[in-house]
């Protein structure tokens, strides 16, 4: 029973999602190879009701502006990944990377998780080549329980930017390459 409620959340998630970037006017339907990383053990997906929830928070703004029908634009519906393990999210990433290699479409990857998964992503995406790096369009869906490294700061502020149109751009990131340690970067914040 919990196998199959997966499912179909995951699912109801592509579905939604697929209506989503058909919408957004930031997205090349054409163009972009769609990809979801989920961290279904996050704050908003550890539970049916956290699951339950996280859909009717989609569905309140695709509903509320008459988008849940279909657009007439036709999207290929995302392909999802799920994490299952720490550091998969980046193993993921440069998974979707080398499989885009000899595709004439750019990889749009989307993290849903929480700051864990978006930094492991976006890791994992600076550790691919350079040339396939520069086709990759992201994006760091917050469903976690603090949301600091994702590109809004929760549900809607995340579908609005989707929907109405966010900027394009190369954010960069800082690497730390200490001896003997793993290299790491950050995304939003760092210390020392």
């Amino acid at each position: 029973m919990v196998l199959y409620r997966m499912l179909e959340f995951l699912e109801e998630v592509k579905s939604r999602f697929k209506v989503i970037f058909q919408l957004s006017p930031s997205l090349d339907l054409d163009a972009c190879d769609f990809h979801l990383i989920m961290n279904l053990r996050a704050g908003s997906f550890s539970t049916h009701h956290g699951q339950v929830k996280f859909l009717a928070r989609l569905d309140a703004i695709l509903g509320s502006a008459g988008r849940i029908a279909d657009s007439g634009i036709q999207a290929d519906a995302p392909t999802i990944h799920c994490t299952d393990a720490p550091g998969h999210a980046a193993l993921i990433a440069v998974s979707i990377l080398e499989s885009c290699r000899n595709q004439s479409k750019n990889p749009f990857i989307m993290s849903i998780g929480g700051d864990g998964t978006h930094q492991e992503t976006f890791s994992g995406i600076m550790a691919a080549d350079p040339l396939l790096r520069s086709r990759v369009l992201a994006f760091r869906f917050p469903a976690g329980t603090g949301n600091d490294a994702a590109d809004a700061w929760n549900v809607e502020q995340a579908l609005s930017a989707l929907l109405e149109g966010c900027p394009v751009s190369n954010a960069g990131a800082i690497e730390f390459n200490a001896p003997g340690r793993e290299r790491r970067y950050s995304f939003n914040i760092a210390s020392i």
